[in-house]
């Protein structure tokens, strides 16, 4: 309510100092609600906020939590596969290196999809424009947020930017935490994030004003010279002469009858609970934006909780982005797009041996792709799937004679 108020002010106040209205003319000095509005909405678009108002960008612990997200995605790889009978297909041709290799010809692919987790998780929607030319898509263009405006329709939306309307399948709308009413709006997080900003701004705020202004730990007490005291002069004064000294650490040496010295604890940042109201909100914060505490500066690392953050927070966000890929930019009813984030999990040595071995040993993992997931060139020799059992062929392991009451194998 505060900030309508404020904007009433203004108007109030700009409307005032008009000039007398003429004859025939209308001067109302009290604005209409819609006239409120629209100026409160002008003033956010241009940068104008109402006092207290802290956005997201201003606060360091929210913009790492939102980053190291975008981060993730950013470096996860994009597969364009194709549905198949027994198992889905992999596509190497141009879609698939458009998205997953050269989606733009300005910035780098993890720049452009850290944009677009940005966009999303801060403001709800993230917009990106195809570029064609002779019918082909070369170019995927991320928008600047602000640029594109949204018009809603009975049961659709349309998108205009620069002047020109899209349909809905003409651009890119990623969209985080949608609506209920309209889902194509992402609300994104910034009204639950919005006051935890702020709580974490003021508590550093007091924190900081501690440090630059500290209490003075010793006061002293004149009981004379009272005229001297009533002003700052004075007061310098009778500090130069008896409690300054040459070198430091010397002790002072000031009349017995004539001052009264007490030692104070002033308060700390402890006294005030400042560390746990940081601590408190910087967890509040992480578990909005769904990653563990120790990402914001609070607590140490762990390993399963980062494996349950990648595992539950990063797969809507990746989910959305595949499903509106795959339904603008591909015809064709079989393919799609899919975002691989295993190569994100944090593995130790012996839980990432065990798992590719036992693969390996069930036939699962060839060779030459245990050597793709560790980083290595595929080996001559190694596309075979083995079973265990001195790892033959995996088509060969129902003709061991063991298996028909025979001895060795044939």
């Amino acid at each position: 309510m505060g900030k309508i108020t404020e904007t009433f002010g203004r108007i109030f106040h700009k409307r005032s100092q008009a000039p007398p209205a003429q004859i025939g003319e209308t001067n109302d000095t009290y604005p209409t609600p819609g006239e409120i509005l629209l100026e409160y909405l002008t003033s956010l678009k241009h940068g104008v906020l109402p006092s207290g108002y802290v956005t997201l960008d201003k606060s360091p612990e929210i913009q790492t939590g939102i980053m190291r997200i975008a981060q993730l995605v950013s470096i996860m790889p994009i597969h364009l596969m194709e549905n198949g009978e027994k198992a889905d297909k992999r596509i190497h041709n141009e879609l698939a290196r458009l998205v997953d290799i050269s989606p733009s010809p300005v910035i780098s692919r993890q720049l452009w999809m850290q944009k677009i987790v940005t966009d999303m998780i801060t403001h709800g929607n993230a917009f990106v424009l195809p570029i064609t030319k002779r019918g082909y898509t070369t170019e995927l263009r991320p928008l600047p947020y602000d640029t594109v405006e949204m018009t809603d329709r009975e049961h659709d939306y349309e998108l205009r930017y620069k002047g020109r309307i899209y349909e809905r399948g003409e651009m890119l709308n990623f969209v985080y935490n949608p609506d209920p009413e309209k889902p194509w709006h992402g609300r994104g997080l910034s009204a639950p994030l919005g006051q935890i900003a702020r709580s974490l701004a003021q508590t550093k705020a007091t924190a900081e004003s501690l440090k630059q202004n500290p209490v003075p730990p010793i006061i002293v007490g004149v009981k004379e010279l009272i005229e001297e005291l009533q002003t700052e002069e004075g007061r310098e004064r009778i500090e130069r002469v008896y409690l300054k000294r040459k070198a430091a650490g010397q002790p002072w040496i000031i009349p017995a009858e004539g001052f009264d010295v007490k030692e104070l604890r002033p308060m700390s940042l402890k006294d005030l609970a400042v560390p746990e109201s940081l601590e408190i909100d910087t967890k509040l914060a992480a578990a909005i934006i769904g990653v563990p505490a120790f990402v914001l500066g609070a607590g140490e690392f762990n390993r399963d909780e980062w494996n349950l953050c990648i595992s539950t927070t990063i797969p809507p966000i990746t989910q959305a982005i595949e499903q509106e890929l795959t339904r603008v930019l591909l015809i064709k009813p079989e393919w799609h797009y899919v975002i691989d984030f295993f190569k994100v999990m944090k593995y130790d040595l012996d839980v990432l041996r065990t798992f590719l071995m036992t693969g390996f040993d069930r036939g699962v993992f060839n060779g030459n792709e245990i050597r793709s997931v560790i980083g290595f060139d595929a080996a001559e020799g190694l596309d075979e799937y083995m079973a265990l059992e001195n790892y033959i062929r995996v088509k060969d392991a129902g003709r061991q004679k063991k298996l028909k009451g025979g001895g060795e194998s044939e």
